[in-house]
C-alpha cells in the first residue's frame, strides 16, 4: 500500500498544486492580502475617515440627508406652495401696467386727445365765415400724436362658479398628497439603509469565519502532507483536505465580492461616491419587542402612502367640481384709474371706472373635461382601495417573515450549540486516533456552516423586524437604531 501511495506522490489534481504546497499557500495568502487591500481602499462616504467607525445611526442620517430624500422634500414643499397659490384666489386682483402709443389713426388720435384732456374746437376743423366752407382735413388727416397711459386696475371676484374653492381644495388635497409621499419615502429609506447595513455588517462577518475556515484548512493539510511524505497518512486524505482547502478558498472569494457588492450598495443607499470603506459597529440585534399582526394592520391603515392615496382621492373630487364650474357663469367688480400724457411722466388728465360684470363661457370641450375629470376620481378611488389592501397585504408578510425568522435563528442556535459538541467529541478521537482527519474535516464545515446560517438569520430577523414596522408604519425608535 505505501508503495503505491509513493508511485502517485507527484500526481496532479489541482493546478496550483504543480508549485508545491508551500508556494501554493503563499499564493494563496497574497491573493487573500490582495484583495483586502483591493476591499479596504474602497472610497468612504463624503466627511467619514476611512478608519473610523460607522454606526447604523449615522448611515440612515446619512441616506435621509442623500439627493433622493431631498427631491422627495422639494416635491412636498411645491405642492404647498401651490395650494398656498391657491388660496389666493378669492382675493382682490391687482394690474399694474404703464405703455407707450404714437399713431396717426383718426379714431386713435381723437381718443388720445380727449384722454389726455387736450382735446379743443380746433381739432374738429376750421371754419371759413366768410364762405361757409368747414374744413375737416385735420380731422380726418390728423398729425401723429404720443401716448403715455398708466393703469391701475382691480378686479374682485364674488363668484366664479366654485372654481375658486374647487382649485383650492384640489391642490390642498395635492400637498397633503405630496407631504404624504415624502414622510413613506423617509420611511422606506431608513429601512433601506438599515437594510444595508446590516447586509453589509452580515457580509463582513462570513469573511471573518471563512476566513478562520480557510486559514484552519490550510493547517491541517500542511500537517497531513508532513504525515504523507512520511507514509504515515493516505493520499485519499491529503487529496480531500486539498480539496476541502480550495472550496473553503472559494467560498472566502465569493464571501470577498459580497462583501464589496453589500458595501456598495450601502454607499448608494447613503449617497455616497462608492462603496463604503469603514468599519461597521455592530448594532442591536434585538430590539424592541415587534407589533402584533393586530396592531399592525391597525396601524397600516395610516400609513403616509395610504394617506397620499386617500388625499388623491379628494384632490380627484376637487377636480370634478372644478370641471362642473365650467358650466357656470361668473360675477366680479373691476375699478380701474388711468392716467394719460403726451410725456413720459408728464402731465395729462386722470379718468377711472367702475363695473359690475356677469359672464358666461360656453367651451365645446367641457364635457370632455367633465368626463375624464370622473374618470380620474373613479381612478383614484380605486388606488385608495388597492393602497389599503396593499398595506394589509404587506403586514401580513411581514409578519409571516418575521415569525420565520425567529424560528430560524432559534433553529440555527440549536445546531451551533450541536455542531460545537460534534467538533468537539471529533477532535476528541482524532487526537485519541480513534476518528479520521476527514470526519474531523466534516465536523468542521458542519461547524462552519451553522454558524454561517446562524450569523445570517440573526441579521434576518433585525431586518424583519424593521419590515414589520416598515409595513405598519410605525418607524424603528431612534434608542433602538442606537
Amino acid at each position: 500500500m505505501n508503495t503505491h501511495i509513493v508511485s502517485h506522490k507527484h500526481e496532479i489534481r489541482y493546478p496550483w498544486d504543480r508549485w508545491g504546497p508551500k508556494t501554493a499557500r503563499g499564493i494563496g495568502l497574497l491573493a487573500l492580502l490582495l484583495a483586502f487591500l483591493i476591499f479596504l481602499g474602497a472610497p468612504s462616504p463624503s466627511g467619514a475617515e476611512e478608519t473610523g467607525t460607522l454606526t447604523l445611526e449615522d448611515a440612515v442620517a446619512q441616506a435621509l440627508a442623500a439627493s433622493p430624500m431631498r427631491a422627495a422634500r422639494a416635491e412636498a414643499e411645491a405642492a404647498g406652495a401651490s395650494a398656498s397659490a391657491a388660496s389666493w384666489g378669492r382675493l382682490p386682483q391687482l394690474d399694474l401696467a404703464y405703455g407707450w402709443q404714437r399713431t396717426d389713426d383718426p379714431v386713435l388720435v381723437f381718443g388720445s386727445l380727449l384722454e389726455q384732456g387736450r382735446f379743443s374746437s380746433s381739432d374738429f376743423g376750421s371754419f371759413d365765415p366768410s364762405t361757409g366752407d368747414l374744413d375737416l382735413s385735420t380731422l380726418n388727416n390728423p398729425a401723429p400724436i404720443s401716448n403715455f397711459r398708466g393703469k391701475v386696475g382691480l378686479f374682485q371676484p364674488i363668484w366664479m362658479g366654485g372654481s375658486v374653492t374647487a382649485r383650492l381644495h384640489a391642490q390642498q388635497a395635492a400637498a397633503t398628497a405630496a407631504i404624504a409621499r415624502s414622510e413613506r419615502a423617509e420611511e422606506e429609506t431608513a429601512f433601506q439603509a438599515e437594510r444595508a447595513f446590516r447586509l453589509a455588517l452580515l457580509a463582513d462577518e462570513q469573511v471573518a469565519l471563512l476566513r478562520d475556515s480557510w486559514s484552519l484548512a490550510l493547517t491541517q493539510e500542511a500537517r497531513v502532507e508532513s504525515l504523507w511524505t512520511v507514509g504515515l497518512a493516505l493520499l485519499a486524505d491529503l487529496e480531500a483536505l486539498r480539496a476541502h482547502r480550495a472550496e473553503a478558498y472559494a467560498a472566502l472569494a465569493g464571501s470577498l465580492a459580497d462583501s464589496m457588492e453589500a458595501r456598495s450598495w450601502l454607499g448608494f443607499v447613503m449617497g455616497a461616491a462608492g462603496p463604503i470603506g469603514n468599519l461597521l459597529a455592530r448594532p442591536d440585534t434585538t430590539g424592541s419587542p415587534a407589533p402584533s399582526i393586530a396592531e399592525a394592520l391597525d396601524t397600516a391603515q395610516d400609513r403616509p402612502d395610504v394617506e397620499a392615496a386617500q388625499a388623491g382621492v379628494e384632490a380627484a373630487q376637487a377636480e370634478r367640481g372644478l370641471a362642473a364650474s365650467a358650466y357656470l357663469p361668473t360675477l366680479g367688480v373691476s375699478a380701474a384709474a388711468y392716467h394719460d400724457s403726451p410725456e413720459f411722466l408728464g402731465e395729462g388728465a386722470a379718468h377711472w371706472v367702475i363695473g359690475v360684470g356677469l359672464a358666461w363661457r360656453f367651451d365645446a370641450g367641457s364635457p370632455s373635461g367633465r368626463k375624464a375629470a370622473a374618470a380620474r376620481a373613479v381612478a383614484a378611488q380605486e388606488n385608495a382601495d388597492t393602497a389599503r389592501r396593499r398595506a394589509e397585504h404587506d403586514v401580513r408578510v411581514a409578519h409571516a417573515k418575521l415569525a420565520a425568522a425567529a424560528e430560524q435563528l432559534q433553529a440555527y442556535r440549536a445546531a451551533v450549540r450541536g455542531a460545537e459538541e460534534a467538533n468537539r467529541l471529533v477532535e476528541r478521537r482524532h487526537e485519541e486516533g480513534l476518528a479520521t482527519t476527514l470526519q474531523l474535516t466534516e465536523a468542521q464545515t458542519v461547524l462552519t456552516r451553522t454558524r454561517l446560517g446562524a450569523l445570517t438569520a440573526q441579521h434576518d430577523l433585525a431586518i424583519a423586524r424593521a419590515a414589520l414596522r416598515l409595513a405598519a408604519g410605525t418607524p424603528v425608535p431612534e434608542e433602538e437604531v442606537r
